[in-house]
């Protein structure tokens, strides 16, 4: 997915992270970890005969590890099975972190893990694919191209250290990039896509945190809905530039178009102050029981974020049979 540029360019915010981007934890879960909801941490120190090496989660770990648990159990996250987790914040104010997972050397998928007052956790939004959000070798291939570091830099994995004091900044589930030196400025680079992104200090500060109330609290409940349908690229057809945006107010709207949709739904997402133009295929959703529905959108894989996150930030549309492009 590319953003369109209208002045300006697509995605995010202000913190400070660069000291804190070093601390993280690495956390193995396998088949049965993932079932008794703890995580199997990798010891340097041999295990007595007879003995189990685990370690006591703390409420952080198994709480991601029940929600892995929760969705590897989904025909979109099966390889989650048997996966480390690595963990890190999201800049300083941003009350979340980031859960990346990693399996025979690859990044496979997100979680984003928001923290509300009373301390709990929520499930802000989470996807799979091998070009996750925050992924560090998607930020790397941009550093490339930017000419920020060496083209024969190797690549890293997800836990070493950047080669520039980057940080990592979350405002929403659409307003995520890297903010990276550059001489005596800033660049901004889009956390999912490594696209470098035309903004400034003054870009961010009509945002603010995302606090969703919606986002699902604790352990994810029963999954009532789950909708899966084709894939496509909203460049095919450039109709949702101009036309007029779908009725579709609630989730529940929303969930009766595209279980009965023929043409495929997207999602134009304007953001900045409607400088920035940001196209998602939308091909089905998660609904939890006693939740709003996540809406399933593509981008360098799947993404699963809140419908009142898409709500306030952009519109819904479908190609009508008698527009062509």
């Amino acid at each position: 997915m590319t953003a369109l540029a209208l002045g300006i360019g697509l995605m995010i915010g202000q913190a400070s992270e660069s000291a804190a981007i070093l601390q993280m934890e690495t956390h193995t879960n396998d088949a049965n970890a993932l079932t008794v909801e703890s995580s199997v941490y990798k010891s340097t120190a041999p295990a007595l005969p007879g003995s189990v090496s685990l370690l006591a989660p703390t409420p952080f770990e198994a709480q991601v590890n029940a929600w892995i648990a929760s969705l590897a159990a989904q025909d979109d996250f099966r390889d989650w099975q048997g996966a480390t987790w690595t963990r890190y914040p999201l800049g300083a104010g941003m009350h979340g972190y980031l859960v990346l997972l990693r399996k025979n050397g690859n990044e496979i998928g997100y979680l984003v893990a928001g923290e509300a007052e009373d301390g709990s956790l929520k499930l802000i939004e989470y996807g799979s694919g091998p070009s996750p959000l925050f992924s560090m070798k998607t930020l790397y291939r941009s550093l490339v191209q930017s000419e920020l570091i060496p083209s024969d830099s190797a690549e890293t994995s997800d836990t070493a250290t950047p080669p520039v004091p980057v940080q990592r900044l979350y405002y929403s589930p659409l307003h995520a990039v890297w903010k990276v030196p550059s001489g005596s400025e800033w660049i901004y680079i889009d956390a999912v896509t490594g696209e470098q992104l035309p903004l400034t200090s003054p870009s961010f500060e009509p945002l603010r945190a995302f606090d969703s109330a919606q986002a699902v609290p604790g352990n994810l409940p029963r999954l009532l809905r789950s909708l899966v349908q084709p894939s496509f690229d909203p460049f095919d057809n450039t109709y949702w530039i101009t036309d007029k945006p779908l009725h579709a107010d609630s989730a529940e709207q929303l969930s009766a178009v595209l279980e009965s949709a023929d043409n495929p739904v997207m999602f134009k997402a304007n953001l900045y102050g409607r400088q920035v133009l940001a196209p998602f295929a939308v091909t089905g959703l998660h609904h939890w029981e006693g939740s709003e529905p996540y809406i399933r959108l593509e981008q360098e894989g799947l993404r699963f974020i809140p419908f009142e996150v898409l709500k306030e930030y952009g519109t819904f549309h479908q190609q009508r049979e008698s527009r062509t492009s």
